[in-house]
């Protein structure tokens, strides 16, 4: 059944069945126009140093505002949605049926193009959405080098992470990192400018690597077949032996065990529309929640209505699951013969880990400009000290009154966020860089949009503080059975300092995953996203705060023990996770 249009290229005969790639960063030339006199050019040039110049003062740049001239995501007629054929096709559809109805399927555009597709065309407003493939990654939310800009992302609707395949003889060879005499014919080959790269560099010496420049994935599938390599190295959809047999390659072949990275796949929304964002966010969402609740295509109708998003968009969740069906159904239609679904890709019922830390990416790949003008990060910096709010139970309405049994924990992420702000000097940090101050749920929306709070902790992830509260979330930090998963807020609409209070989050998960702590915080990589300036702050907050695992050890006699939800997820267990607000 033909669904929507596509728009693909001439020759489509090899395009992958399902989800796949990964990650091409595509570059993006700034061209500049000439100047007819050179008087102009000569004032420009002038006018250029002194900006940089100023830059290098201030280690500030020009905050991203709103785009006034692309129409507001509710008043589109159309939907242009960049992704592969199969698995994130159905996911574009689902958005577009949430958008315009019963009568999507004319005015939904499946561009599915080149492996490089992405990133350029979203900023270059060709497309609307990108659901292709793309790892969520600190580069990448907060400045991808190529395209000079951060984007947005949804939670995850795929996890996959590099492995091998190949000849099962030098299959092995790459598995254990063997270089001996007996592997010494091994070459890997990985596609040019993809994450694949930096992670196998990491795993095998250059000599053993061959970087490829294929036109589609099957291109890269068939290079198998050639001296040049007798390995390849991808997420686990690229290399599943459904599609070598598929191509009929010739020769043995099999795909490793190892998982050699993460790569929680996002859908991905230009960094000037937040709300847009949260609008394929919670189309996502229904997707999980339908599968959780076993209400299938048939069955669309038992879905709620809503009016958070408006009255024109009240069957939101009825339309997209009428169109597409659950998470469950998109799944076992166009991925399961690939990858059967286990693991991450289930829903977590609440008794295992979901403290789970997404890759940071390239962080040394080029220096951001550094803190946009007048956003949060700049007017904390200016004055001094970070106002960090922690919510009151006698008005927040959910425990009672007293003093919240996470306050103790919020206060330790506040000091957290001030360490990597201001560098970390633990007592400043403490006394003069972090005011704590309490404030009521009630309040928090209109405290953070007039910026009389930076931040606040801990609320819980829902559709209405989302939607309706105008508030971006970091990373859940801790899961409580009678609030459900609570957060870091802040105002949605500055996004850098939404993904600063994001990473900073990530990071203290990342850094109990790795077993770093504050006297091992040194092990923590550097990163140039934020600016020069903030180069440390990954190791500023570890030093400061220690990793997750010592903050709720900390706070143990409030919390209670450590269990269920509040484990770390390992990457064995369930890590698709609906939030509150669409059924419960």
């Amino acid at each position: 059944m033909v669904f929507a249009h596509r728009v693909v290229d001439d020759d489509d005969s090899d395009a992958l069945p399902a989800v796949y790639p990964t990650h091409i960063l595509t570059e993006k030339d700034m061209k500049m126009k000439k100047r007819k006199r050179i008087l102009l050019v000569g004032l420009c040039l002038f006018a250029v140093i002194g900006l940089v110049a100023g830059l290098v003062v201030s280690n500030t740049r020009k905050r991203i505002q709103p785009n006034e001239s692309i129409k507001s995501w509710a008043e589109r007629d159309s939907l242009r949605c960049g992704s592969e054929t199969g698995f994130q096709e159905d996911f574009c559809l689902a958005v577009g049926a949430a958008l315009f109805g019963e009568d999507y399927r004319e005015r939904v555009t499946l561009i599915n193009e080149e492996v490089g597709f992405g990133f350029t065309a979203l900023q270059n407003n060709e497309i609307d959405l990108l659901v292709k493939d793309r790892t969520h990654t600190m580069e990448r939310e907060v400045y991808l080098a190529s395209e000079k800009t951060g984007f947005l992302f949804t939670t995850p609707f795929f996890y996959t992470g590099l492995v091998f395949g190949g000849d099962p003889a030098f299959l092995t060879c790459a598995e254990t990192q063997n270089i001996t005499v007996d592997c010494e014919d091994m070459k890997i080959c990985i596609k040019s400018g993809t994450t694949s790269i930096d992670v196998v560099r990491e795993l095998i010496p250059e000599d053993y690597i061959v970087e490829v420049f294929p036109s589609s994935n099957d291109d890269y599938l068939r290079s198998l077949n050639t001296p040049t390599c007798n390995v390849i190295a991808s997420d686990q959809p690229i290399v599943a032996k459904t599609n070598v047999k598929r191509l009929e390659l010739k020769g043995p072949y099999e795909v490793g065990t190892k998982i050699f990275s993460k790569e929680p796949l996002a859908m991905v929304t230009r960094v000037d529309d937040p709300e847009w964002n949260d609008f394929v966010n919670w189309v996502l969402q229904a997707l999980i929640v339908a599968d959780r609740e076993d209400i299938t295509q048939e069955r669309a109708h038992e879905m709620p209505t809503t009016n958070v998003f408006g009255e024109q968009f009240k069957n939101m969740y009825v339309n997209a699951i009428k169109a597409v069906g659950n998470y469950r159904e998109i799944y076992e239609r166009s991925m399961e013969t690939t990858i059967s679904r286990q693991g991450l890709n289930l829903i977590n019922d609440k008794t295992s880990g979901l403290m789970y830390s997404h890759p940071f990416g390239n962080l040394l790949d080029d220096v951001s400009p550094g803190r946009e003008e007048g956003g949060i990060i700049d007017a904390i910096f200016e004055r001094g000290y970070l106002n960090c709010g922690v919510l009151n139970q006698s008005t927040s309405g959910r425990i009672g009154a007293g003093k919240s049994k996470t306050s103790g924990m919020v206060v330790d992420y506040c000091y957290a966020l001030s360490a990597g702000i201001f560098k970390n000097d633990l007592e400043n940090t403490k006394n003069e860089r972090t005011k704590i101050l309490s404030v009521s749920l009630t309040e928090a929306p209109t405290l953070l949009e007039n910026r009389e709070v930076d931040v606040i902790g801990l609320v819980e992830v829902n559709i209405v503080n989302d939607v309706t509260g105008k508030m971006s979330f970091s990373q859940p930090i801790y899961f409580s059975d009678q609030k459900g998963p609570l957060a870091l807020a802040t105002y949605q609409h500055d996004t850098q300092w939404a993904s600063f209070v994001y990473w900073t989050v990530s990071a203290i998960i990342y850094a109990e995953e790795e077993n770093i702590s504050q006297d091992t915080s040194r092990k923590m990589p550097l990163s140039n996203v934020f600016g020069s300036y903030h180069k440390t702050m990954l190791r500023d907050i570890i030093s400061a705060v220690g990793n997750y695992g010592d903050i709720y050890s900390r706070n143990i006699d409030t919390l209670g023990p450590r269990i269920g939800r509040n484990m770390l997820n390992t990457g064995d267990d369930p890590q698709l996770y609906a939030f509150p607000g669409i059924i419960d």
